[in-house]
This record gives C-alpha cells, sequence and structure tokens, in this order.
C-alpha cells in the first residue's frame, strides 16, 4: 500500500527507535512499586522482591535501586504473593494482594533486622488508594460481573453495554459509544492490551464482542490518559481475558428468557383493554437462550509434556439464540382503502394557507394536477382536484398494481388517518463465538501470551422498524417489510512477547491481526417484484439473486406523510486490520521511563448492489404550486405516486470499492516519584494518519475552486484521483497528515496514608476513518439517474407506468459537471487531520475505612476541530439574501432578467429560480451536495462525580456513582465525515451549539451484590444442620441501579419553508408564552386512549409558530429548561449456591430486568403538522426476566 511521504517516514522513525530501544507500556497489565526502608526509617537499597503469580506459580522479580524504590511491571491481574529478602533482614512475605489491569499498587515497608532465614508474613490487600497516577479509572472483576444482572443486548451478553450501566460518564454500548461527553465512535476498546477494530472505528465493540466467559476484568479509563493512549477521546475501554492456572478449571453456563417471565408491554396492555380477546396482544413472543462454557489450565500431555508452573491455555465457547417475533408500536400511518382509489378528501384541510394567482383561496393539504401548471404573470398558477379526488382514469398502473397487494397484507387496523400499522419485532439470530488464549513461560525472563477469538452471527431481522410489517406474514412480514439477513462473521488474534532484559529494564511486543465481515441480503432480493407492479426497465442485467426491490419513497407532506416502501442495503463488507506495536520500560532511579510506537494498516473491501431494482422518489410539490409561501402546506407525495409522477429516480449501482489507509504513533512517558508522597507523570504522543486510497483510484471528489469549463468556468467542479484524461494525477482527493501531538501531564499526591489528591491534563485524537463507508465513486458506476427538476418548476422527470428512462451511464464517465447533473460530495482537504480532545480532572480520594474508598473528582473535556460534516450545507443561499422577497422565486433566463431583479446571472445559459443564483455554486441549483471530514465540530463537558467503592469483603461489594453533568456539543458523531448536532444555518453554526440531546444533569449508577449471612459459618444459623444449610445457606441478592435526569427538548420546524431552500429545516418561531415556557405535563394524567386528551400536553404549542415566509425561524436548537421525565431502572438477581466439592459449586439465578415494571413515558409530538403536536402519545417498557444456571469448577 502506497502511503505518501509523509507515513514512510513516519515508520522508518518507529523502525529505528524500535532498534535503538525496544519498548514497554501495557494497560492490560499491572504494577508494584514502593519503597524498602529499615527500622531507622533508612532506604535500604540490593532489596530482593519476588512476586508470584498464585494461580500459575509463575514469579516476577526486581530490586530496589539506591533510593529504596522498586517496580515489578507487566504482572498479569490476580492474586500475589510478594517475598522481599535482604541479608542482614529476616524475610518478609506479603501476600492476598489482588491486583486489577492497569493498577500501580503502592507497597512501601520496613524489613526487620535478623536472620534471612527468619519469616515474616503478613496478609492483607493492597491500598483502595491510587497514588501512583493521575489516570482515573474504574476497573469490574468476573466475580463481579458474573454475579450482577447482565441483559442480553442484541448479540448475547454484551460487555460494552455492562460498561455503560455501571460506570459515570459512559453513554451507549456500540460504536457510537461516548466517554466523558466526548463525541460517539471515538471511544478505544482493547482486549488484552491490544486494539480491536470491528471495522475502521476502534469503539465498535457491541458485534465482534468476545464471550463474557473469557473476560476476567473490565478497567474502563475515563477522563485523563497516559501518552501510550491517545486513538480515542474521552476514555478507553480495557477487556482482559482469563488465564489458564495450574489447576484445570472451567466454567459452564445456560440462560433461557422466555415471554412467561415477562410482563406485557405498555402498547399491548392498551390494545388488550380496547380488545381483550384478540391473542395477538398478548404477550410477543420473546425466546433467547445462551450456552457458554470454558476449560483452563496446564498443557499437560502425559509422558510428553508437563507444562505446570510454564505453559497454559483456556477455551471459551458461547452460543447465543434469539426468536423475537410481534407487532411492535402502533405508530406508522399508511393509506385508508379508498385514498388507493384515489380519495384524498381526508388530506383536504379547512385552514386557509393563501390565495393563487387567480385570487382562489388555497387550503392546506390540497392536491393539484401537475398537467394544469401555468404561468399567470409571474407566478405558476395550477388547478385543484375537485374534493381533492383524483379520477380513476388519472391512477397509474403501477400504483393500482402496487394497491392489490397492499390491500391484501397491509390494510389499517383502524380508520384513523395517523397511527393506523404497526411496526415489526422480529429479530432471529443465532450468535456464536469461541476464543483460546495461551500463555507460555520459556524462562523468567522470556514470556509468550496470543489469543485467538471467532465470532459471527447470522441473523433475520427488520433493521428498519419504522417501515411497514404485516401481521398475517410473522416471520416476513410481507411482500413489503424490509426484512433482512445479516451475516457478521470474523476472528482476531494477538500475539505479545515479554522481554524482561534486566530488573530495570523490560520490552513487550505485541502483533494483532482483526479480520471482520458483514453480509447483508434482503430477503425480498430476486423475486422479481418489478415485473409483478409492472415496473420496466430496471435490473442493469444483474443477476436474479442480486435484482433488489424497487424501492416507492414517499417525501415529506403536509398533513400526514404516508410510509415509504423502501428496502435495506445488499452488500458483503471486509475489514481487515493489522496491528503491531512495542514498548519498552526503563526503570531509572526515581524515574519509570515508557517509549512505544504502534502501526496500523486498515483495509475495506466491499461489494455493494444496493439499488438494482430502482428507487423512484415522489414529492408533495410535484401535486403543489411551485415559488409560493404556502408551497410547504400543499399537495401530497402519496397523490404524486398515484398519479406515478416521479420526482427523481436513481438505479444501481453496483460496485465494489476496497478501500486502504493507515494510522502510526509513538509516544514517551516519564513517571517520577519526586519523593514518597508525590509522583508526576508526564508524556507526549506524536500520531498522525495516511491519506485514504482505493485500490483502482476510483475516488471522486466536488473540488469547490475548480473550474467548471461546461458552465463558463465558474468555480465548483467534480475531480477524479488517478491517472488519465480528465483525473488529478494524483492517487488520493486529500494528503496524509502526520503532525498530531498529544501532551499529557498530571500529578498524584498523598496528602496523608488514606488521602490523595490527584489531577491530570491530557490531548488526545478521535480516531478517523471511513468506518464502514467508502469514497464517492461518480464516474466510475454503472449507474442510471433521473435527477429531479433543479428549476423550482417541480415537473416530474418521468411517469412511473413509462419505466425507467434508457440512459444507463457507463464508467468511466469524467464528467467534471457531474455534480450539477446529480449533486456530489465535497471532501474537506483536511478530513484526513483528526480532532482532539483536551481532557482534564482533578480530586481527592479517601480510603475512609478499610475497603471502603470515596472520590470526588471534577473531570471534564474539550473538544476541538471535529469532524462535523454533516453540520455544514456547501451551497446553501446565505440567510441575509432571504429579503429579497418575491425575485428569489422568479424564474431568470436572461442576464437582462437578472439584471432587472437585481441579480447576478452566473453562467451563460443559466435558467433557474432567482434564488439559485444566489447560491455559492449555482451550477447545481436544486441539486444536494454533502460534506465530508469538515473540522468543525467542538464539544464541552463538565461534571462533578462523587464515587463509593467498598471491595468485595464480608460478604457485600458496593459500587454507586453520582455525576453532576453539562454536555454541549454541535456534533453527534465523528464517525464517516461526522454527524451534524442539529442546524439551521450553515453561515452561522454557533447558533445551534447547544446541549446535547441525551444530556441529562444527574445520573446515579449503582451496583451491589451481598452473600446473605445465614448459613454455616455465617452470622445467622452458623451451625445449621446440612440438610438445612443445603436450604437457607448460599443464597446471593445483586442489583444493578440506574436513574436519570430527563433529556432537554428540541425544537419543533416550520411548515412554512421556500420552495428554492436547499439546506436542512427550518426552525419554528418560539415565542415565550405567558408564564414562562415549561413542562406542563403531570404523568398521572396521562390518557393513552386519546392522544388528544389534554391530559397528555407536555407543553403549551402555541409557544411555536411557523416561521415568516423566506426567513429563518429564532427558536433554539434545544430547551434545557424543558426536560423529559426521569429515567428510573432497577435490575435484580437473585441466587442460590450449592457447594459439590472443594472448589466447584453450582449456581442458579432469576434474572429480573425493570424490576418494578416501569413504564416509560416517551417525550412530545414535535411535528406542526400533526394535531398531536406538543402532546405525549406513547409509552414503553416492561419487566423482562431470564432463568440461569452455572457451574463453576
Amino acid at each position: 500500500m502506497k502511503t505518501g511521504k509523509g507515513s514512510v517516514c513516519f515508520a522508518i522513525a518507529l523502525l529505528i527507535l524500535a532498534a535503538n530501544a525496544p519498548l514497554w507500556g501495557q494497560i492490560e497489565r499491572a504494577s508494584i512499586t514502593g519503597i524498602v526502608t529499615d527500622g531507622t526509617g533508612a532506604v535500604t537499597p540490593g532489596v530482593s522482591v519476588r512476586a508470584r503469580h498464585v494461580a500459575t506459580g509463575v514469579s516476577y522479580e526486581g530490586t530496589t535501586n539506591e533510593v529504596g524504590s522498586y517496580t515489578i511491571s507487566a504482572l498479569p491481574p490476580g492474586e500475589y504473593s510478594v517475598t522481599y529478602s535482604a541479608s542482614g533482614f529476616k524475610t518478609l512475605v506479603r501476600e492476598g494482594i489482588t491486583l486489577t489491569s492497569g493498577q500501580i499498587a503502592r507497597i512501601d515497608l520496613t524489613l526487620e533486622v535478623g536472620q534471612l532465614t527468619e519469616q515474616v508474613t503478613v496478609t492483607a490487600e493492597a491500598t483502595l488508594l491510587q497514588t501512583e497516577t493521575s489516570q482515573t479509572s474504574e476497573s469490574v472483576t468476573s466475580q463481579v460481573f458474573s454475579a450482577l444482572p447482565l441483559a442480553f443486548s442484541g448479540r448475547g451478553r454484551n460487555m460494552a453495554a455492562f460498561a455503560a450501566a455501571i460506570v459515570p460518564g459512559v453513554r451507549n454500548s456500540d460504536y457510537t459509544m461516548s466517554i466523558q461527553g466526548t463525541p460517539g465512535a471515538s471511544a478505544g476498546v482493547l482486549v488484552d492490551g491490544m486494539t480491536n477494530l470491528a471495522g475502521f472505528l476502534p469503539g465498535d465493540f457491541a458485534e465482534a464482542s468476545i464471550s463474557a466467559e473469557a473476560i476476567q476484568e473490565l478497567t474502563v479509563i475515563t477522563g485523563t490518559s497516559t501518552a501510550e493512549h491517545g486513538r480515542q477521546s474521552g476514555g478507553t475501554l480495557s477487556f482482559i481475558l482469563k488465564s489458564g492456572t495450574n489447576q484445570l478449571h472451567g466454567t459452564g453456563f445456560y440462560t433461557l428468557r422466555n415471554e412467561f417471565l415477562h410482563a406485557n408491554d405498555w402498547n399491548n396492555n392498551r390494545l388488550l383493554a380496547a380488545d381483550p380477546t384478540n391473542t395477538a396482544f398478548r404477550r410477543p413472543m420473546d425466546r433467547q437462550k445462551n450456552y457458554a462454557g470454558s476449560i483452563g489450565g496446564p498443557v499437560y500431555i502425559p509422558k510428553l509434556y508437563d507444562g505446570r508452573n510454564r505453559t497454559f491455555f483456556y477455551f471459551t465457547a458461547e452460543r447465543f439464540l434469539l426468536a423475537t417475533v410481534g407487532p411492535g408500536s402502533l405508530s406508522r400511518h399508511v393509506p385508508q382503502p379508498e385514498m388507493w382509489e384515489g380519495d384524498l378528501s381526508r388530506l383536504l384541510q379547512p385552514t386557509v394557507v393563501g390565495v393563487d394567482a387567480l385570487g382562489r383561496q388555497v387550503f392546506e393539504g390540497m392536491i393539484y394536477d401537475p398537467t394544469t401548471l401555468r404561468l399567470v404573470g409571474n407566478r405558476y398558477v395550477a388547478d385543484p382536484f375537485p374534493g381533492n379526488i383524483i379520477p380513476a382514469n388519472r391512477i397509474s398502473a403501477v400504483a393500482r398494481n402496487f394497491a392489490k397487494v397492499f390491500n391484501e397484507w397491509y390494510q389499517p387496523v383502524n380508520t384513523d388517518l395517523t397511527r393506523n400499522s404497526y411496526t415489526s419485532n422480529q429479530n432471529r439470530m443465532d450468535a456464536r463465538n469461541y476464543s483460546l488464549k495461551v500463555d507460555h513461560s520459556f524462562s523468567s525472563n522470556h514470556r509468550l501470551s496470543g489469543y485467538y477469538y471467532k465470532h459471527g452471527f447470522p441473523r433475520h431481522f427488520q433493521e428498519n422498524v419504522s417501515e411497514v410489517w404485516s401481521l398475517l406474514d410473522p416471520d416476513l412480514g410481507g411482500p413489503l417489510s424490509r426484512s433482512i439477513r445479516q451475516h457478521r462473521r470474523g476472528y482476531n488474534w494477538n500475539v505479545s512477547y515479554d522481554w524482561i532484559i534486566s530488573p530495570t529494564k523490560m520490552n513487550h511486543l505485541k502483533v494483532g491481526l482483526n479480520n471482520n465481515g458483514n453480509a447483508f441480503r434482503s430477503r425480498q432480493i430476486g423475486k422479481h417484484f418489478a415485473d409483478e407492479w409492472g415496473i420496466k426497465g430496471v435490473g442493469l442485467g444483474a443477476p436474479d439473486d442480486q435484482v433488489t426491490r424497487p424501492v416507492i419513497n414517499l417525501g415529506s407532506s403536509p398533513v400526514v406523510t404516508f410510509q415509504s416502501w423502501n428496502h435495506d442495503a445488499n452488500r458483503d463488507e471486509f475489514y481487515r486490520n493489522i496491528i503491531v506495536s512495542d514498548s519498552f520500560s526503563w526503570y531509572r532511579g526515581s524515574h519509570t521511563l515508557k517509549f512505544g510506537f504502534e502501526w496500523n494498516s486498515l483495509r475495506y473491501d466491499s461489494q455493494q448492489f444496493n439499488n438494482t431494482g430502482g428507487t423512484f422518489n415522489f414529492a408533495a410539490r410535484t401535486t403543489a404550486i411551485p415559488g409560493e409561501s404556502f408551497t410547504s402546506r400543499i399537495g401530497n407525495s402519496f397523490a404524486s405516486f398515484l398519479l406515478g409522477e416521479v420526482n427523481s429516480a436513481t438505479l444501481g449501482p453496483i460496485f465494489r470499492p476496497i478501500t486502504s489507509t493507515a494510522y502510526g504513533a509513538a509516544f514517551i512517558q516519564d513517571s517520577w516519584k519526586v519523593n514518597r508522597r508525590l509522583t508526576l507523570n508526564i508524556g507526549l504522543r506524536w500520531s498522525g494518519n495516511a491519506a485514504h486510497y482505493e485500490k483502482n483510484n476510483e475516488f471522486a471528489n466536488f473540488n469547490p475552486n475548480l473550474p467548471d469549463p461546461n458552465f463558463g468556468g465558474i468555480p465548483g467542479a467534480v475531480e477524479y484521483a488517478g491517472s488519465g484524461p480528465g483525473r488529478t494525477g494524483r492517487r488520493t482527493i486529500a494528503p496524509g497528515h502526520w503532525r498530531d501531538f498529544g501532551p499529557t501531564a498530571g500529578l498524584a499526591y498523598q496528602i496523608t496514608p488514606r488521602v490523595v489528591m490527584r489531577a491530570g491534563y491530557g490531548i488526545s485524537y478521535t480516531p478517523e476513518g471511513f468506518g464502514w463507508t467508502y469514497p464517492w465513486r461518480a464516474g466510475f458506476n454503472e449507474t442510471n439517474e433521473a435527477a429531479a427538476d433543479s428549476k423550482g418548476i417541480y415537473l416530474p422527470v418521468f411517469n412511473i407506468d413509462d419505466g425507467f428512462p434508457a440512459d444507463v451511464k457507463r464508467p468511466p464517465d469524467m464528467d467534471p459537471s457531474y455534480a450539477a447533473r446529480f449533486g456530489g460530495r465535497r471532501y474537506h482537504p483536511d478530513y484526513t487531520i483528526s480532532g482532539y480532545v483536551q481532557n482534564f480532572n482533578f480530586g481527592f480520594q479517601s480510603e475512609v475505612a478499610q475497603d471502603l474508598r470515596i472520590d470526588l473528582e471534577w473531570r471534564g473535556s474539550v473538544g476541538t476541530r471535529l469532524h462535523a460534516g454533516g453540520n455544514v450545507i456547501p451551497n446553501q443561499i446565505h440567510p441575509d439574501e432571504l429579503s429579497r422577497g418575491a425575485v428569489l422565486t422568479q424564474t431568470i433566463s436572461s442576464p437582462e432578467q437578472a439584471a432587472a431583479a437585481g441579480l447576478p446571472y452566473p453562467y451563460p445559459g443559466f435558467v433557474g429560480l432567482g434564488a439559485y443564483t444566489l447560491l455559492p455554486f449555482p451550477q447545481l441549483q436544486g441539486r444536494s451536495l454533502s460534506a465530508y471530514g469538515d473540522p468543525v465540530g467542538s464539544s464541552t463537558y463538565h461534571s462533578l462525580n462523587l464515587i463509593v467503592t467498598k471491595r468485595m469483603s464480608k460478604g457485600y461489594h458496593i459500587y454507586g456513582a453520582y455525576t453532576f453533568s453539562k454536555n454541549i456539543s454541535n456534533v453527534g458523531n465523528v464517525a464517516n465525515g461526522g454527524s451534524g448536532g442539529g442546524i439551521q444555518n450553515t453561515y452561522n453554526r454557533s447558533a445551534d451549539k447547544a446541549v446535547t440531546s441525551n444530556d441529562r444533569t444527574h445520573v446515579l449508577k449503582a451496583v451491589m451484590t451481598w452473600d446473605l449471612p445465614i448459613g454455616r459459618n455465617r452470622a445467622l444459623l452458623a451451625n445449621a444442620h446440612p440438610i438445612l444449610n443445603a436450604i437457607v445457606g448460599g443464597w446471593n441478592i445483586s442489583a444493578l441501579l440506574n436513574y436519570a435526569s430527563g433529556t432537554p427538548l428540541g425544537h419543533p420546524n416550520s411548515r412554512v419553508t421556500p420552495s428554492f431552500w436547499n439546506g436542512p429545516a427550518i426552525y419554528a418561531n418560539f415565542n415565550t408564552p405567558p408564564g414562562g415556557f415549561k413542562r406542563v405535563f403531570d404523568p398521572d394524567k396521562f390518557n393513552p386512549w386519546d392522544a388528544n386528551d389534554p391530559g397528555n400536553r407536555f407543553f403549551d404549542p402555541t409557544a411555536f409558530s411557523d416561521a415568516a415566509p423566506q426567513s429563518l425561524g429564532n427558536s433554539p436548537n434545544r430547551f434545557p429548561q424543558v426536560r423529559g421525565l426521569w429515567n428510573w431502572s432497577e435490575d435484580a438477581t437473585l441466587m442460590k449456591s450449592f457447594s459439590l466439592k472443594e472448589r466447584a459449586r453450582l449456581m442458579f439465578r432469576l434474572e429480573l430486568f425493570n424490576l418494578f415494571n416501569r413504564h416509560y413515558i416517551g417525550g412530545p409530538n414535535m411535528n406542526m403538522n400533526n394535531s398531536y403536536f406538543g402532546n405525549v402519545t406513547a409509552a414503553s417498557g416492561r419487566r423482562t426476566g431470564q432463568l440461569s444456571a452455572r457451574i463453576e469448577w
């Protein structure tokens, strides 16, 4: 792979660095450090320190230096016995020290004068205080999370979901995970210290997760990290895998989830109240099973090999079966039967929205005949269909064929205009994963460790549940459903090699590979729907099994927007990521120096055939009058479909992009123990991203500065990578970037033996990548496109009965005006430059009692230069130009007309609306132009955290974290060029920066596990008879609690939008009502049977009104003073344990989620076109349960 001069130089620098200083620094390991003194308090050099891993018998050695200090690093998590010995002193053994990943345990001690053969043994846990690092983290061991309720999360037991449930500042558990208020898709995930990639995004763990049986410990690093971990923003999830020990041991696990353990959901209860005999609304089928097992121990082959104290293995296997079938919410809008016959009279509203050019009143929802469109003076006019009824002879043959299918499978369940059809709950899955970890000790100085895990799941599901679903076909949902088959599969492996060069020098090398495939197939593909419905000219010559069902898209309409009939993507994707890292630690005096590098080579291979059956878009504007302030209040896309008048359409393409890029980094870190109380952590990371390449150079970009020869040389044309006519001569659109520097600094100061102050600051960089997308391939695909009329007249491009126009574009098509014909994508010149986040923390830890710690800490982050292409509209008219008035809707076709209207004439031959003359790229007129990778995003997060940790002792463990926070941002996530956080005016993006849509001021997360003090050797019934003890002993109660305040109210959009507006939706106007704008909803008065009940009102809807014609609304993006209801969630486990033998026990569990069967009332309807605007219309939530059995031996 060619990576450019910058990446080559970077790679050479790393090789030189590796050759001269082998590197170390492992987040997956732990360390023990401290100072050894004698009875007089003087430091004691030359003390031999040996830490023995109790389970494996493997020892790790160190020696105190001239200042009496020692450090033993690269210790696998687990229990240790540490021996201190020196001539002239008694040997001291410290037992019962349990280390977690990333922990730096401080153990200072004093040796007694005596003989070396004399031994003093002390049993005590290491302190809970983090005295050696400013890094903030939370760790949970397998003993704790195996006792807690862990719900299935779509694909089985997802440990990332567990982290989101218990760790403060963590939100979401898929690729959109956010830690400490940073954007989604920017968290890091490590498995045994190796970057885990399910795609190009480091934080995507949910669909490539490893079995929970394989995980020994989960650590979530929040806030300031060290310099060795900088390709994340906000935090990292670190999973440590279990290793075998000298004892053969393992687990067996089975969980059953069934609807008989559930309560019925809120929606079904509502419908059963109205129709008690309808079995369709009983508890929907929910069958989930989880099988898992593990075995580990020494590699022992009688008479051939004895691996005790030397070679160990740990194997896991897990299978998850899911079958969820049944109706979802009654929330879809489908046409009533008479509407298929052309009777749209119910769409006609009594509200007068304007007057046409002939002086006739225009009513909201009025349908106009597009064949009567004509000019009257400078205004267009058309004739409405009398009574909003389309004559039967005007209905297209395709629509009639479609009606037959619809009326057979998707009859509305009531006579309402809206909310008359169901979504789907379909999800069937068979997920399996396997893992094997092997550890081998060649000697005390050379150790090898590695893992391999394979994962995959085929499933049938309705990815977009908003589409229609037929109750007559519970498996497929009828011929118009979006049921798809997905097959996710892959494997990851990692090998690490530890070399202890001397007691003060250690090296750690890691090499890994992530391979992940993802195949999507619509279950409707290859069924000849186009022939059945009479749609001609589709297929592109593809084989039957690659011809998709035609898509009928119904655009936004006044009164009601009926459901579109789409299909899901059909594609095969494959991600390959090769990762090499090396690190070195040099312990010298009071300094622990670390150096390291990481190199990732990433490749994305995909075959796409998403649209071979064609997509036909129908717009309300086709049956409206163009160029009027009331245009958005009339017409209907369903009426346009009945007439067969297509607004725009696309066909194809079929293509196979192969994309590659790379990432590299190097770091230096120093942990300086200034004195016994103060430790400083200082580091610097250098990183960069290579350019993105496509194997065949099939990469296009709209260059805003490139003259377009077909439009008089005005700026804005498509450029094509590669060599040849019409191409740039370069293999990529933007160069790589190798100048990202991330400093880190922190301190830990032990004020008293029980109180530590910690503070830290650091800069980290967001991961940059295509995610799961591919380069824009304009000109390189076999495709057929019929672009929408861009002149503002809204003429249909063809009638669907006539079939797709035979105008297939054969590649290559190096047309610089491609975007002017079909729209395009503009990559920002700096899209390979990652955004950066400044993380900081300051707080205190206090070990108030043995095994009990309290943290009070301020944590925050500030994101800058984040990718937020969704916040940029490159071809939006400047809002200041809207004041020009009527000339913006006039058709301009000559320089004289433009001059008379006071408008520029952009290029010879221009014909279009006056507004289009003022666009940055007038040749595009109404065509779409998206932005990718624009570094315009920013975020701010501040939080105060109070955390209580009671380590497992005396039969119970408690962890609770309260967070008081505020999160402001204008970016959703940084994947795929960056999604916006909501915007109205691309020229004033700061006006839309607001608290995030998921900002919650108060959050409390807590876990508790309690072994009941009943039975043998317990406080109660300590001498119970064995039979009685078998009944009353061995009970455990565990709980997971989550309480969070509501999220802020968003804004409604105006129903009045300029007909030429090519930006995002215009906000409504906001006027503070008397008494202030506030939530007026009382959940006790909620009436689920009548959406218009006054008791369902959430806020005063009169506070909002439509924006004035040809102007922006003044509503803010969000209203932090008006928030949703609190979210209360309690999950609990009741477990009974039986001891079978000395090292074996059998456990039975009942797990209940949403223990108190709370119903969660949804947010208000924010559509001003809807009669329910401002009202709460739905609720959800139910208690679910599962039974499980587990054996540990």
